[in-house]
């Protein structure tokens, strides 16, 4: 019973840092100034962490990834979505890159 109940906070703090992560980075793209500038330089920060790691890679037709614009990607060690993860401020880098 222990097990389950920290299974659900898991997947419900997982769906949190999803939207946060999401929320946040459309801000910064659609209403530049409406975004924390303490979020923006640690997602920046941890963009271009991710970028660098070779376990991110693009999804669908994207041929790259790169932290400008909407870019599909997923860490495939992980499984995170970039960029919507880095943007989620109480998320950590599950293989602990940042």
């Amino acid at each position: 019973m222990i097990l389950a109940a920290a299974n659900r906070m898991f997947n419900l703090k997982g769906l949190l840092d999803f939207k946060d992560g999401w929320i946040n980075y459309f801000k910064s793209s659609l209403e530049q100034n409406k975004l924390d500038l303490t979020i923006k330089e640690l997602a920046q920060k941890r963009a271009d962490i991710c970028i660098e790691c070779p376990y991110l890679r693009p999804v669908g037709n994207a041929n790259k990834v790169s932290n400008k614009g909407i870019v599909k990607a997923l860490c495939y060690q992980c499984g995170c979505a970039f960029p919507a993860n880095v943007f989620a401020p109480n998320k950590s880098c599950p293989i602990k890159k940042w």
